[in-house]
């Protein structure tokens, strides 16, 4: 931790999630995207309480995965962050809940048919970002 910021920390735009804090250095950090096919960040609809984790897939897009198939999910639900982020890595902060990651847009079946999947839309221009803050856990 340097100057408050630690690694896993939320980076925020608004009340948007942009990203979290990979690497501190002494007057910089390094911020994985939320796009970012390695990001993976606990998520929950606000309309259904459905719970799932959320990818990025590049190229603004997003994915929600590992939503139970009995769930109550529908596009146009919000997704924001959930408290379950303490389960995904134990290294990083957890993130704040209720930070905003986006809406869904349209819902799958995996083929399993354990779960459903959800492609998230979010509201941030990422091409236009300058500046994000980062929020430190309570």
């Amino acid at each position: 931790v340097k100057h408050g910021v630690g690694r896993g920390m939320a980076a925020v735009h608004g009340e948007h999630i942009v990203g979290r804090v990979i690497e501190v250095g002494g007057k910089w950090s390094r911020v994985r995207l939320v796009l970012d096919p390695q990001s993976a960040i606990p998520g929950v609809t606000l309309e259904g309480h459905a719970t799932g984790v959320i990818v990025g897939r590049g190229a603004g897009s997003l994915k929600m995965t590992y939503i139970e198939h009995t769930a109550r999910i529908k596009v146009g639900d919000t997704v924001v962050t959930s408290h379950l982020g303490k389960v995904l890595d134990h290294d990083e902060a957890p993130l704040p809940e209720g930070l905003v990651v986006g809406k869904v847009v349209s819902l799958s079946q995996e083929e399993e048919g354990l779960y459903q999947s959800a492609e998230l839309e979010s509201a941030v221009e990422f091409r236009d970002l300058r500046e994000v803050f980062v929020v430190a856990p309570r």
